[in-house]
């Protein structure tokens, strides 16, 4: 037997068909690459005509005489020489239910193939009425491609007509042979080598923002647009002056919608180019295609940026010997079932040449549907029609709202528009949301306005003092203070404070712990008509001189030796003359106090806010009632802006603060203020919730109002506080120093469970919110953009550091003219009601292996855990450590919580060690010290700690992959395999424990200890049951 003999029985199946093979094996029930079309036919039909052209059609490719069988491990071609076999047709009546031919279609389109059947093809033949019908015709993408349907289909109208069709010049067997021998040439050597280049440092994820956590299912969503004829011109015209072709200016485009939706500009798009470069191949009926990941760099003008696109392709055509399967291989990405490697947004373009013809008394129209399965999280295809263009959008449905991702394609309208318009425009300032989209999020979502009475916070304590100075004021130690014991106290050392020089737009320093002290302070320092300085005597001394002198404050209230010797005049209570000047009442415009935040160099800014912003808060902050009848704990340092609000707002409405002994721990600080004094209200950071939920819930049992500040907050937890007080008041609070204590609020009477985190809720009266990206534009619903805060509510500025000021708190390009907005550094995305979820810091962003990471998401993902209560994400030597806190009095199992994380993060985002801790280190402000965070212990793997299962996976890993022994923590992928290697495993492994592990799980849990544990696992219910 010669080669072109072996070859016609049984040839290796191509990179491409591999790749195919394997993911239709991921998802056994239901096909994943079929190619359907759909054929009216109008007009009276000879379905033996029909079957005859049809068979002309097998008769003529060696694609449709082709399966598939595994031979040693791999996958090979089998292609009969059976010129008379037919493609399977059946028949099927609608003429009573016609409604019922969308369905069908879909249901037919996606039913599997069986990869061994001969032919890799079949039809249906729907009767619609007695000169109606449609042929329903699918072919398996592994044995065809788009050119080759197009073909398809000529042919077989033409073979209907009872033309004469010739055969193709070359078949698939002769294009096979060719497609492997170059495949091992020194071009193909070039190739790889030039793509590892081209690819090197690319992030391997594009992080398309998703609304539920990824699972295995292929079920899709489409969505079309139509782009107008006039705009296809002015669009067709920039290719050309750029020389680029028409497909790179719609891929720019693309690319600046998704640069938009991530925040990302750098990533690589797949995209499927022709092999079909010989006219001998004009009529071959095959995969003569090769997809390839184009990379591009969103920079510049949208010129720019088609020029670089325009030569991404050609680059990317010119390296094509090499299979792009190869590639990944030699990539070595980590990679699970539901998330692609290295590209996750498919791009393709096609001229449709024809698509209606007349042929033996029939009118034939033809439509080559889209996809029922999501081959990848997004696939935009573009296909240019007589006078327009079809944008058809398909998403995933399993991670993706479609209202949400539906309006991409409007997106990419939009920008195309634009650019087109004005092609030397920057692209991160081109115009993305149309009018509607744009009004919500920019007015309708932030029609807050309210009026703000011309006052202070000093005029409303004496309000409440004159309507009632009986009523109690501060609770501590036991004793009562009312508000007209209080106010002489004030009166006194605000005269003091004025005979010092305190007046309006003075500073005076607060350096006094928690307690009645410190209000008596604060209160006489407003009544003097100046701004307060808090003080912390807890802070380093030179940490508290450089606050004084940063914020050029000469006079600080205290006590003797409460402080360090600083450069300004103490003044003691209790030790000071009385004062002989009457205080100047300070106006809504005047400095109200300065709180110093952590600066980025090491130096703390003072941010300095007006009585106006604090009125406007504490009057009116949308979380609690602080009138009277109402007692608030006080728990927060003078030096946090927390303290402000427990200050405040009681005062400044009638009532009362609770304030316990500072020196015990936290824990009994609540307890002290919730059961020796009437608080209602208490106030947390997000931190403190799961600490006094789990270690002392009865706390909460007689408290009415409940106030959680902090931008992570877990479901759970908040679940928890719901179900043990269900009559609570529950708020969640967001807002920085900068925006005057909270900027949005959320009151949820039930939480939902499927969310990462509690949402930050919706802004406050008088108070804006902007999610923007890096080119000041509104973010699409549904994407992450850096929270940008506006309203009466935002700070003046930093104090005498106009610099900082200037980059941080920015001119509203949206608000009124004259007005500000400030700058928050974190990441945000609105939910389809309008409230914004927390997604992280913008300097917690971190690239690992090329993924971006963000620490939250993680963070909160472990959180969700019922055995973890806190749980801090850092990077340590280029890999995910997880610090956790437990629930209980157990920890958790560091296995069950990495399979946790698999279920809805992809393999980079799963913690490499994890580190289990009684509590996370906060700052003095009740936030995570990521810096104190100690380094995990270093992990025992493999050798005498492996379980029998472990070693005998290793075994089966080791002979796969051809080496002595694996790590037991090592991914797959990491550790040399590849896509074929993995279903070699799977046959070992499912030989090994018949049907404990799905090769989807082999993906998922990608090294040696989980797959273990999830055998051991199954065994184990399997005994159970």
């Amino acid at each position: 037997m010669n080669d072109r003999e072996l070859a016609a029985t049984l040839v290796p199946a191509l990179p491409f068909q591999e790749r195919l093979l394997l993911s239709e094996r991921l998802t056994a029930d239901r096909a994943v690459h079929p190619i359907p079309v759909r054929l009216r036919l109008s007009g009276p039909l000879d379905p033996d005509a029909l079957r005859a052209a049809l068979a002309g059609c097998v008769r003529r490719h060696e694609a449709l005489r082709t399966g598939f069988e595994t031979v040693d491990g791999r996958p090979h071609q089998v292609v009969v020489d059976a010129p008379g076999l037919p493609v399977p047709l059946r028949t099927v009546d609608l003429t009573e239910d016609p409604g019922r031919l969308d369905g069908l279609a879909a249901e037919e389109a996606g039913r599997p193939f069986d990869p061994t059947a001969i032919p890799q093809a079949r039809a249906v033949l729907v009767t619609l009425g007695p000169d109606e019908h449609e042929l329903l015709l699918t072919v398996h993408h592994a044995v065809c491609d788009g050119s080759s349907i197009e073909q398809l289909v000529a042919e077989l109208v033409a073979g209907y007509g009872g033309e004469d069709v010739p055969p193709p010049r070359t078949g698939l067997l002769d294009w096979t042979a060719r497609r492997l021998h170059d495949a091992g040439s020194p071009a193909a050597t070039a190739d790889l080598d030039h793509w590892l280049d081209r690819l090197d440092g690319v992030a391997t994820v594009l992080e398309l923002p998703a609304d539920r956590p990824r699972t295995t299912s292929v079920e899709s969503v489409a969505h079309r647009v139509t782009v107008e004829s006039a705009l296809v011109d002015r669009l067709r015209a920039l290719g050309r002056a750029e020389r680029t072709g028409f497909a790179a200016t719609l891929l720019a485009g693309l690319a600046a919608v998704l640069h938009a939706h991530t925040g990302q500009d750098d990533f690589c798009v797949g995209v499927p180019l022709s092999l079909r470069d010989d006219p001998a191949l004009d009529r071959t009926v095959g995969p003569l295609l090769t997809t390839v990941a184009v990379r591009l760099r969103v920079a510049g003008t949208f010129r720019e940026l088609v020029r670089a696109t325009g030569r991404a392709l050609r680059e990317a055509q010119a390296h094509t010997t090499v299979p792009f399967e190869r590639v990944l291989d030699s990539l070595a990405l980590p990679r699970s079932g539901g998330l692609a490697p290295l590209f996750q947004v498919m791009f393709t373009h096609e001229r449709v040449r024809r698509r209606q013809w007349d042929t033996g008394g029939v009118r034939v129209r033809a439509d080559i549907a889209g996809a029922t399965a999501a081959r990848n999280d997004l696939t935009v295809a573009v296909t240019e029609l007589d006078d327009r263009l079809d944008v058809l959008v398909e998403h995933r449905a399993d991670i993706f709202d479609p209202d949400r991702l539906g309006r991409l394609a409007g997106h990419l309208r939009t920008v195309l528009a634009a650019a087109a318009g004005a092609p030397d425009r920057p692209v991160v300032r081109l115009p993305l949301l149309d009018a509607t989209e744009r009004d919500l999020v920019l007015r309708r979502w932030n029609d807050t306005d309210a009026p703000v009475p011309a006052t202070t916070a000093a005029a409303l304590f004496a309000a409440c003092v004159a309507r009632d100075p009986d009523a109690p004021a501060i609770h501590t130690g036991g004793t009562t203070v009312t508000y007209g014991e209080l106010d002489v106290e004030v009166e006194t050392l605000a005269r003091h404070l004025a005979d010092l020089g305190a007046g309006r737009e003075t500073l005076v320093g607060v350096g006094l712990p928690r307690g009645r002290d410190a209000i008596v302070a604060l209160l006489a320092v407003h009544r003097a008509g100046a701004a307060y300085l808090p003080l912390d005597p807890s802070y380093p001394p030179a940490r508290l001189a450089a606050i004084v002198t940063g914020s050029r404050c000469a006079t600080v209230v205290t006590r003797p030796g409460v402080l360090p010797p600083l450069p300004v005049t103490e003044v003691h209570l209790d030790a000071h003359p009385p004062g002989r000047t009457v205080p100047v009442a300070p106006a809504p415009d005047d400095l109200a106090y300065v709180i110093h935040t952590s600066g980025s160099t090491g130096v703390p800014n003072g941010v300095a806010v007006t009585h106006r912003s604090l009125v406007a808060r504490v009057l009116d902050d949308g979380c609690a009632d602080f009138g009277p009848g109402q007692a608030v704990l006080n728990l927060a340092s003078l030096s946090f802006d927390a303290s402000v609000s427990e200050v405040w707002a009681p005062l400044c409405n009638g009532g009362a603060i609770v304030v316990p002994r500072v020196d015990q721990p936290f824990l009994d600080q609540v307890r002290e203020g919730v059961t020796g004094a009437p608080v209602t209200t208490l106030q947390l950071v997000s931190p403190q919730l799961p600490l006094v939920l789990d270690s002392a819930p009865e706390l909460f049992d007689g408290v009415s109002q409940v106030v959680v500040g902090g931008d992570l907050l877990s479901p759970g937890h908040a679940a928890g506080l719901l179900a043990r007080r269900p009559g609570v008041r529950f708020t969640h609070v967001y807002g920085p120093t900068e925006c005057t204590l909270f900027a949005l609020t959320d009151s949820p009477a039930e939480i939902d469970p499927g969310r990462s985190t509690v949402p930050l809720g919706r802004p406050l009266a008088n108070t804006r919110i902007y999610l923007l990206d890096a080119g000041a534009r509104p973010v699409p619903l549904g994407s992450p953009g850096e929270i940008h805060l506006a309203g009466v509510g935002v700070a003046r500025g930093y104090l005498h550091q106009p610099a900082l000021t200037a980059r941080r708190f920015l001119p509203d390009p949206f608000g009124p003219p004259g007005t500000r907005m400030y700058r928050t550094g974190d990441l945000g995305r609105f939910l389809p009601d309008g409230r914004v979820e927390f997604l992280g810091r913008v300097d917690h962003q971190v690239k690992i292996r090329g993924f971006r990471v963000e620490v939250g998401e993680v963070e909160a993902t472990l959180c969700a855990h019922p055995g973890v209560r806190e749980a801090a994400v850092v990077v340590r030597d280029g890999r995910l450590v997880a610090h956790v806190v437990p629930a209980g009095a157990d920890p958790p199992d560091t296995e069950l919580l990495r399979g946790h994380c698999r279920t809805t993060l992809p393999e980079h985002l799963v913690p490499a060690a994890f580190s289990v801790l009684d509590r996370l280190p906060l700052t003095r402000n009740g936030k995570v010290d990521r810096a104190a965070l100690p380094a995990p212990a270093v992990p025992v793997a493999g050798g005498s700690a492996r379980t029998p299962v472990e070693r005998e996976l290793a075994a089966l890993w080791a002979r796969v992959l051809d080496v002595p022994d694996v790590p037991d923590d090592t991914n797959f992928f990491l550790a040399g395999g590849d896509s074929i290697r993995i279903a070699k495993l799977y046959d070992l492994v499912d030989a090994t424990w018949p049907g404990r592990l799905r090769l989807a799980e082999l993906f998922e849990l990608g090294t040696v200890r989980t797959q273990a544990a999830a055998v051991l696992d199954r065994e184990e219910r399997d005994t159970d049951a």
